[in-house]
């Protein structure tokens, strides 16, 4: 289960539209909040940098951080999984064609928990990724829908057979 538009839905019915902003331009925000013992970990410090995005990027926020933990919680306990994610994405919505954000009313909010991966691993092959992320940009302290560089980098850690790559900044 998952929970879409203000609903709890199987999966499968979660349908996000191809003229969504968040599919055309990649207007979306997101957090992944790991839970133990179905108790989300560092909740408040999550939701502070949500809320900071949701403004920066001037997206209206579907719920308000109480409601957001209700049904996380809610969310996890139908999934029946102890340990895991949960993830919170937001994207602007269906709006007109092009960049300005006139129309954009109606966002897409929703909220997805996911297990741990079976075994724990305690050494990992890490590597510094050739591309930076440039501090200076305002959209670095945020997690949104644009994560290209993030992607290139776990592209070359995996040509290098690393487990991760770590992206500096300058």
């Amino acid at each position: 289960m998952i929970y879409f538009n203000g609903k709890f839905v199987p999966e499968r019915e979660a349908v996000v539209s191809v003229m969504d902003r968040g599919f055309l331009y990649g207007e979306t925000l997101f957090e992944t909040v790991r839970f133990y013992r179905r108790k989300p970990f560092l909740w408040k410090e999550h939701m502070a940098r949500y809320v900071g995005g949701c403004e920066a990027l001037q997206i209206e926020r579907a719920l308000t951080g109480d409601e957001m933990l209700r049904v996380g919680m809610e969310l996890i306990a139908r999934n029946g999984i102890q340990n895991g994610f949960l993830r919170v994405t937001t994207s602007r919505g269906v709006g007109r064609r092009g960049y300005s954000i006139g129309g954009s009313n109606d966002p897409m909010f929703c909220m997805t928990v996911h297990p741990l991966a079976p075994g724990t691993r305690k050494v990992f092959r890490v590597m510094i990724a050739s591309n930076p992320i440039y501090s200076a940009n305002p959209l670095a302290c945020y997690k949104h829908g644009n994560k290209l560089s993030q992607i290139l980098a776990r592209m070359e850690a995996d040509r290098a057979g690393a487990d991760e790559a770590l992206l500096l900044n300058e």
